[in-house]
Order: structure tokens, then C-alpha cells, then sequence
């Protein structure tokens, strides 16, 4: 399973003080690295953004998979009652070739 990305609700300490645009990167912000400073947030203001995403997504490629899925069974089903025509016609023909 994979483990879900930690994604900050808001900005660093550094940045919130210094009421700057934080670009939120994990471990480290740019901000903290360009000016070399520790890089912390505060405990408890996180959220798993990234699992949240990938459930939306999944929940909407299962949707459509679904979809697909059903979109392929009906042509198969198209594909049997073609070929049992066909195999009907077939026999109507060489039944009718032999009366004539």
C-alpha cells in the first residue's frame, strides 16, 4: 500500500511570520532553504491531501472502467446474437437450396 504524502494546511512558522508565501514542501520549504532556517509547522495543522486526491481519482477511473466494461460486454453479446443469425441464415439458405 502506498503511504500517503503529508501535505501542510498552512504555511511554515518562518513564513507565517514573516508573512511570505510558503510553497509548503515537505521537510523544507524554498523560503527555509534559501535563507537556510529550520523548517517546522505547527503539530496538528496537517492534512493527507494526496490520499483524498487519489481516492477521488480512483473512485472516478473505477466509474469508467465500469463504463468501458459494460460498453464491451454489450458488444460481445452483439458479436454472439450476429454469428447466431448468421448461423441461422446459413441454415434457412442450404434448406431452401435444396428445394430448389
Amino acid at each position: 500500500m502506498m503511504k500517503s504524502l503529508i501535505i501542510p494546511t498552512i504555511s511554515c512558522e518562518n513564513c507565517r511570520v514573516k508573512k511570505i508565501k510558503c510553497n509548503k514542501r515537505l521537510y523544507k520549504c524554498s523560503n527555509c532553504i534559501k535563507n537556510n532556517l529550520k523548517c517546522y509547522y505547527k503539530k496538528g495543522e496537517y492534512i493527507s491531501k494526496l490520499k483524498n486526491t487519489n481516492t477521488i481519482h480512483l473512485k472516478k477511473y473505477n466509474d469508467i472502467i465500469k463504463t468501458k466494461e459494460n460498453i464491451i460486454v454489450n458488444q460481445i453479446e452483439l458479436v454472439y446474437l450476429q454469428n447466431s443469425i448468421d448461423v441461422q441464415l446459413n441454415d434457412i439458405l442450404k434448406v431452401s437450396i435444396k428445394f430448389y
